[in-house]
């Protein structure tokens, strides 16, 4: 799976993330600020070992770094479906049960559709306590 990953508010970021031993450099770019609106600085990656360290980096779970696109290998790149999160809705002892792929998209999907700020939901069990308090239950895989 191809991931593009944003920051807005800069234009280019060289970033260095450490997980462990291992050290991923990551340039981002591509950012525009203009009267229009703010374009994120990206970065893309299939490398699922970078994906794994960028989403347990801190930037990631502060939401400094956010998921922009998900793409399957061999899959039009214009296929719209692809890059929107959409859950599957469930319903159990009547709650409202959304299930997703990774924590990364179910957050994308609340800051998305439900408009919360990224600092609402920090981190995964305040995603889980934010939907409990509303009436749905949220899943990942």
């Amino acid at each position: 799976m191809k991931k593009t990953y944003g920051v807005s508010g800069l234009m280019e970021w060289q970033a260095v993330f450490r997980h462990g031993r291992a050290t991923l450099s990551a340039r981002f770019s591509g950012g525009a600020l203009t009267g229009y609106g703010v374009t994120p600085a990206e970065y893309t990656t299939s490398n699922p070992v970078a994906q794994h360290i960028i989403e347990c980096s801190r930037q990631f779970r502060d939401g400094r770094i956010r998921v922009l696109r998900c793409v399957e290998e061999g899959h039009d790149d214009s296929d719209a479906s692809a890059d929107e999160p959409v859950p599957e809705a469930t319903e159990e002892s009547g709650r409202e049960v959304f299930e997703f792929a990774d924590a990364s998209l179910a957050r994308e999907w609340m800051i998305d559709t439900l408009g919360l700020d990224p600092r609402e939901i920090p981190s995964q069990k305040a995603m889980r306590e934010y939907a409990e308090a509303h009436g749905m239950t949220i899943k990942w895989r």
